[in-house]
């Protein structure tokens, strides 16, 4: 018997997965358990979904024996699937044969509705029965499908999971020993800075001293107005100090998702949620920024992602972002919702909850693909740019951000630019303390393209998202021209600040 083709793919999995969790039917058989696993009982049946299962004794099996079997190997066979033929294949390095209806099988055998398994001759039998149609996917309950898409999809995987956690956990102590490093470092040398420094600013103070004594003399002279040459902005003095960058950063939030429930209509219990943050572990996060007028704006990608980059074979792909967000996306577009709560935090500890429901967006330009609501099938696509960004009001919070509008409007090609944001996400912050990245760049287009701001920066990465972009004014303060939203590798683009005021 040749082998099959199908290979075992953690892609085809979660694909084949995904499609079941939303009502269609895939490809399926059901397994007659004879003996006990260690989950289900004598004669209990099971709705195989999963194109690749593995046998055995080891934990991460999708079909698990206990130690009672002792002749069973830790892993003795898989059950393949291919164009709907399937096969069973012994482990090589198992101790003890598998057998089918009572014949060891060497290499790989085609199994027929009825055939009896049995893993080494006094193991445990399983019936292997070609699914009716009446016990399709489709027909099964959300609570049975969700079930079996636990059990079958990430047990195999658990292993190189946690192998991959204690991986990614030690980078993160590497560069947090390494950051505390560097810090004590540059602490000494701030040390010495501030000692040079001391002469200086006590001259710098008697001379303040002086001029004041002087204005008082002379009399206060009427403000004059200045005007920036790069800019062209008269703008005038203002006797106060205006705030600077650091005391700007405590109106700039990190945010990130704490929960996402998917209420699907062609899922038969809609009232039961699919919670993707806990069941697929998938989660996303951005930055956001609050006006000295109370409004919190971030980009509207941070928000509603499945509207943004989303292909039409999303669902065929082996990217997992692009098939939880076909996954979304169909859920809305057919009559469903997606109800996401948001956390928002502030390097100061400021920080609130707010779900996508409490956000104004603009979706009237977005374009349906693939489909539609009648089909069934289908994925809506935002296509204006300069629509990807997401406000709503507070009545009693207020930032430290100014907006101009007018400048957002079109600024001179070369006129610098200063961000804030949440870079790489969590990766860069620390568990006790959150501080946004410093963001420098310059405009390289005098003219918006596409209705968005063109720039080239440093530190601007994914994570900043829904940051602030600013100029800084003449009399020393900042004033938000853009909002960060994606781009290329070499030039990002910003949504102008107008596009909401």
């Amino acid at each position: 018997m040749s082998r099959p083709t199908q290979k075992q793919s953690f892609g085809n999995t979660i694909r084949q997965g995904i499609q079941m969790l939303s009502g269609k039917n895939v490809e399926n058989y059901t397994l007659v358990f004879l003996d006990p696993t260690s989950e289900e009982s004598r004669n209990s049946e099971q709705t195989i979904w999963n194109p690749y299962i593995t046998l055995g004794r080891g934990r991460d099996c999708t079909i698990r024996y206990s130690d009672v079997y002792s002749t069973v190997s830790r892993r003795h066979a898989v059950i393949r699937v291919n164009v709907g033929h399937y096969f069973i294949e012994p482990n090589a390095d198992a101790t003890n044969p598998t057998l089918v209806n009572g014949q060891p099988v060497n290499g790989s055998k085609e199994l027929q509705s009825g055939d009896e398994i049995q893993l080494s001759f006094e193991g445990p039998r399983i019936r292997f029965i070609n699914t009716p149609v009446h016990k399709s996917t489709a027909n099964m309950n959300f609570t049975q499908r969700f079930r079996e898409f636990g059990k079958q999809a990430f047990r195999p995987y658990k292993q190189a999971i946690a192998i991959l956690s204690l991986l990614l956990l030690g980078l993160c102590i590497f560069l947090s020993l390494n950051y505390f490093k560097t810090s004590e470092t540059l602490r000494a040398i701030d040390s010495k800075v501030e000692k040079n420094d001391s002469l200086t600013r006590e001259v710098k103070e008697e001379n303040e001293k002086m001029k004041y004594l002087y204005d008082r003399i002379t009399k206060i002279k009427p403000p004059v107005t200045k005007t920036n040459s790069n800019l062209n902005i008269a703008v005038k003095d203002n006797p106060s100090i205006p705030p600077s960058l650091k005391e700007l950063e405590n109106s700039i939030y990190f945010i990130y998702i704490t929960n996402v429930q998917v209420y699907h209509p062609r899922i038969n219990d809609s009232s039961k949620p699919f919670e993707l943050d806990k069941d697929l572990s998938y989660r996303w996060s951005g930055t956001g920024f609050l006006t000295e007028d109370g409004s919190f704006v971030t980009a509207r990608h941070v928000i509603q992602p499945w509207r943004f980059n989303i292909k039409c074979e999303g669902l065929e792909s082996d990217d997992l972002d692009q098939q939880v967000k076909t996954f979304l996306n169909n859920a809305e577009i057919t009559g469903g919702k997606v109800e996401i709560t948001y956390k928002a935090i502030a390097p100061n500890g400021d920080n609130f909850t707010f779900t996508n429901a409490d956000v104004k967006m603009d979706i009237s330009k977005d374009i349906l693909e693939c489909g539609g609501a009648e089909k069934g099938f289908g994925v809506k696509k935002c296509t204006q740019g300069n629509s990807d960004w997401a406000v709503f009001k507070f009545a009693n919070r207020k930032g430290k951000l100014k907006i101009n509008n007018e400048l957002a409007k079109g600024l001179p090609k070369g006129t610098e630019i200063f961000g804030l944001g949440y870079s790489y996400g969590d990766w860069l912050q620390s568990n006790a303390k959150i501080e946004p990245l410093l963001i420098e760049g310059k405009v390289v287009q005098s003219k918006t393209t596409n209705g968005m701001i063109s720039i080239a920066a440093s530190a601007l990465a994914p994570g900043s998202s829904g940051g602030p972009i600013m100029i800084k004014m003449a009399d020393g303060s900042y004033a938000v021209i853009g909002i960060i939203s994606s781009g290329l590798p070499e030039v990002k683009f910003l949504v102008p600040i107008s596009e909401i005021w």
